[in-house]
């Protein structure tokens, strides 16, 4: 059995490359739970470099990977510009050789998130995922974005992503466990729950997210959203 993860120790204020120091929580999750292939998929990357989650994997232990992101490509880092959606996501994946089994997704694209997320998980099965929820909502709600295959990501206003719960319960179905929210992110980081000890399978959601804290603006009601 696994050891504790111990996230409540981690400092995001060290160097980081990430945005709020995220890539040192995976680490930790990596050093206690192991890795598989040392493979990781970046969805939204940007350019690869700044604000990224994955880098830290990609330059320090060397993984191998393949990055996506609608604006950036640099093929000698692996990135790929495109835009993924229900459509094309499998068959990107399929495309640029993803392994069923990897060890780190990441996504962070301000729109279709929750759609993107279960598209990938009904294929291929990362042992930690990392994304972007939408902390306008209130713990109890369990919303997502109306797909839109042409939504273009609202990084400055409310209409983006799905609330924490629907990506708990997403994960819930496909045998992940929420472990924690970054410190001072609007991140969520879920682990395969049969990694986990018993004491990290059984974090209370409502440590991790105890009520909304509203960023951007505009309002919710501006746009359509779909119980999940």
């Amino acid at each position: 059995m696994n050891e504790k993860l111990n996230l409540d120790a981690v400092d995001p204020t060290l160097p980081s490359a990430s945005q709020h120091g995220q890539d040192h929580y995976v680490n930790r999750i990596v050093q206690v739970i192991g890795t598989y292939n040392k493979f990781f998929v970046d969805i939204g990357a940007g350019n690869g470099y700044g604000c990224s989650n994955t880098v830290f994997f990609r330059k320090t232990y060397r993984w191998k990977c393949v990055m996506f992101d609608k604006r950036y490509r640099n093929h000698a880092i692996g990135l790929y510009q495109r835009l993924l959606t229900v459509e094309n996501t499998v068959s990107s994946f399929e495309e640029f050789h993803v392994p069923e089994k990897f060890d780190f997704l990441s996504i962070d694209i301000d729109g279709n998130d929750y759609w993107i997320l279960k598209e990938v998980l009904s294929a291929y099965s990362p042992r930690i995922i990392q994304l972007e929820m939408n902390p306008n909502f209130e713990p109890h709600e369990s919303l997502a974005l109306k797909y839109d295959p042409n939504c273009p990501g609202r990084d400055t206003e409310k209409g983006f992503g799905a609330s924490p719960l629907a990506f708990k319960k997403l994960g819930d179905r496909h045998g992940y466990t929420v472990v924690c929210r970054p410190k001072g992110s609007h991140d969520l980081i879920l682990v395969k729950t049969d990694l986990l000890c018993e004491e990290d399978r059984n974090i209370p959601f409502e440590s991790i997210y105890p009520c909304k804290t509203p960023i951007h603006s505009g309002k919710l009601s501006d746009y359509e959203w779909v119980e999940v």
